[in-house]
């Protein structure tokens, strides 16, 4: 729902575009909010879009 946005400007301009959502929880086993969680991520998809971006 959040990336609906980003998908029709990157539609109408004929861009590529893909959408990461990073879950740093999981309410339905009651697991605390874990920042560090979601920067590791961050960082493992930041690797993943350098290497294929070139």
């Amino acid at each position: 729902m959040e990336s609906v946005a980003i998908y029709t400007v990157s539609n109408q301009y004929k861009i590529p575009a893909i959408s990461i959502k990073i879950i740093s929880n999981n309410e339905l086993l009651e697991e605390p909010y874990n920042p560090s969680v979601g920067q590791k991520l961050q960082k493992i998809t930041e690797e993943i879009i350098k290497k294929y971006r070139s």
